[in-house]
This record gives C-alpha cells, structure tokens and sequence, in this order.
C-alpha cells in the first residue's frame, strides 16, 4: 500500500482489510461446513430420517456464512482524509460512518503472532465522540504501514486547524 507524504483537503487513503485476513478469518466456515458434510456423507446409512438431508442443510449455511463474512469483510473500506475518516461497511446494504480527525483521542495498533507472520495489523482509533457507534473504530486486517505515524500527524494537524485543544481532568 501506497501512502503519501503530504494529504490535502481533496486527498484520500484508501485502507481495505487484506485478503488473507478475510481468508483466514473466514477459514473456520469453510472448515465447519467441509467436516459436516464429510461426517454426513460418512454417515449416510444412519437411520435417522433426512439425516443426509439435515447434515447438507447445516453444511450449507456454514458456507453460505463463511461466504457472506468474507466478502463482508473485502468491502469493508476506510477512507482516510485530512479532515475525517469514513468508515464503509456492507455487502447488501452499506452503512457510513464518519469520525472528525480532531476526536480522536488515542490509537493501538495491535499484532498477534500470526498477524506478524502475514505482515497485518489491527488499528483501533479511541474518540471522545459520545456516539456508541463511533467511540472506537477497529481496523482488523490492515496491511502494516506508516498509517499509525499519518494518522497521528493528520489528528495533530486537524486539532490546531480547529483550536481543539484536549483537557484532562486527571482522571
């Protein structure tokens, strides 16, 4: 992934969760669906009426899950500019959230063991916004870049613009 030095106000990045965390993530629908069917295939003489029926059935749901997740997860975009950061969700339907630069309160980035081997991360941003929805942002699955240091300097940048200036009442 790309990132550019310096972000205008018409400038945007673009951040998708990688491929091989949707695969991974949805790799235990595939799994599930893949031994149930085996295990129905297996046992097909049993004398349950509509077992292989019943087992295909739950089979199929899994996968359709796992599908469902894993594109779920490819059209998951956050798109980072100098003033916000929308949020896009959805396969079907498609939800947009939008979080000011200058609510922005802290940041994690986050890499298990497994995620270091891919090279992906996790950055969840905190907000002081009130709103449930938007108090905290998680981007899973990132590719690891300089986005943490971009964003950091982009909150900096959005807060002096806007004379927001942070008050701690210790505790």
């Amino acid at each position: 992934m790309y990132l550019q030095t310096n972000l205008s106000n018409d400038q945007i990045l673009e951040v998708r969760p990688s491929t091989v965390y949707a695969i991974l993530f949805t790799l235990k629908y595939f799994l599930f669906s893949l031994v149930v069917f085996s295990a129905g295939v297996y046992f097909v003489d049993v004398p349950i009426p509509y077992f292989f029926f019943i087992v295909s059935f739950v089979a199929v749901i899994a996968l359709i899950t796992g599908i469902y997740n894993y594109f779920y997860i490819r059209y998951t975009v956050f798109i980072i500019s100098s003033d916000q950061i929308k949020t896009m969700t959805g396969v079907f339907s498609r939800r947009i959230d939008f979080l000011e630069m200058y609510r922005i309160k802290d940041f994690i980035v986050n890499q298990s063991f497994i995620f270091r081997l891919l090279n992906i991360m996790t950055f969840t941003l905190l907000s002081v916004d009130k709103n449930a929805n938007n108090a905290v942002i998680t981007m899973k699955g990132i590719p690891v870049t300089a986005l943490p240091d971009k964003v950091r300097d982009l909150v900096q940048r959005a807060r002096q613009s806007n004379r927001v200036f942070e008050v701690d009442n210790g505790i």
